[in-house]
């Protein structure tokens, strides 16, 4: 992620108030602002993110003494630069995500398909939704059709009361790659015997599968801990 300090937006406004002697307080004044701690808020939400605040008033390019055409141009170019670098982190988050997958299922809920947050995850709700194929079905297509029938039976057994956050269980998916659309996988709907009952579609990735990171050591050890566990299977 480019400094915000290089970001052209924050260069822009950061060099006029110096060559001006303008600090962040005088800036929101200048601008106007009938609350000049909200202007504050406003100033430094831009010069620390890149991202020009939804409240920052019209009058700003004018208090930093340049024309409104200049001001466009620099946001335009930050606006490209940020939009560059999600991309870019999105492309290497699907590169690790595709090199890292393995086959699972995802329960479906007769209340939807459920979104479970990073602190249900870390409570292990998100496992009453998901598990991964062992290790020992991938020999086969035979052995993976009949992991996947075992595995969905043994999680539908353990599972299938009702849970407050989600409803019962009516069915499965069955993940078997990723799919060529970012953050999708290629999944078949089953029932509760582990049954096909849908053809091959692109579904969304499960949203804690979206929100693992290498980087954050509690959510990889959570899932080390699921693959060595489904490789015991």
């Amino acid at each position: 992620m480019p400094r915000h300090a290089d970001l052209p937006i924050c260069r822009l406004i950061q060099t006029r108030m110096t060559e001006l002697g303008l600090s962040e307080w005088d800036l929101a004044q200048a601008c106007g602002y009938m609350s000049v701690a909200g202007g504050l808020k406003a100033v430094r939400h831009t010069l620390t993110s890149g991202k020009v605040h939804p409240f920052l008033p019209p009058g700003l390019p004018a208090a930093i003494g340049i024309d409104q055409a200049t001001f466009d141009r620099a946001v335009a170019q930050t606006e490209w630069i940020l939009a560059e670098e999600a991309g870019r982190q999105i492309r290497q988050a699907e590169d690790r995500y595709r090199k890292e997958f393995r086959p699972y299922i995802w329960a479906r809920f007769d209340r939807g398909t459920p979104r479970p947050n990073t602190i249900a995850m870390i409570g292990g709700i998100y496992r009453a939704t998901y598990a991964i194929l062992p290790m020992a079905c991938f020999d086969s297509a035979e052995g993976m059709e009949s992991g996947f029938c075992h595995l969905i039976q043994e999680h539908f057994q353990r599972w299938r009361p009702s849970m407050p956050t989600y409803g019962t269980i009516v069915g499965y998916f069955t993940v078997i790659e990723p799919a060529p659309k970012a953050g999708t996988d290629l999944a078949v709907s089953r029932d509760t015997y582990g049954m096909i009952v849908g053809t091959p579609r692109a579904i969304e990735r499960p949203h804690f599968l979206l929100t693992k990171k290498s980087s954050d050591p509690l959510l990889s050890w959570i899932s080390q801990l699921d693959r060595r566990r489904s490789d015991r299977f």
